[in-house]
């Protein structure tokens, strides 16, 4: 590798700490919409789910992180569903319009 080339590949590697570097947020776009899959997704689903493109070599630690959170949503919400549920109701609909309600279950 000749100098001008180090300099640049230097400068790549300095630029990707910016914030609005189109590298940077084309993979935080990824990973986010991985994980949010997770979400959605039944709590114990089996087989693991393909990483996004471009993101093959930490594909194991995003399945894994993906998992891990997709479980703690889920007990969330089993947990505090009915609480969340009530709160959501009344912030969302004045009293007396909604008489039957439905929790995040």
């Amino acid at each position: 590798m000749d100098r001008d080339q180090e300099a640049v590949l230097r400068g790549q590697i300095r630029d990707i700490a910016k914030t609005d570097n189109p590298v940077r947020t084309l993979l935080a776009s990824r990973i986010q919409s991985f994980l949010r899959t997770f979400l959605g997704s039944p709590a114990g689903q089996k087989g693991p789910m393909a990483p996004p493109a471009g993101l093959a070599s930490v594909g194991a630690e995003l399945t894994e992180i993906g998992a891990v959170f997709g479980r703690i949503t889920h007990h969330n919400r089993l947990v505090f569903g009915p609480f969340y549920s009530a709160i959501l109701k009344k912030a969302l609909f004045p009293e007396g319009e909604c008489e039957t309600g439905i929790d995040s279950r």
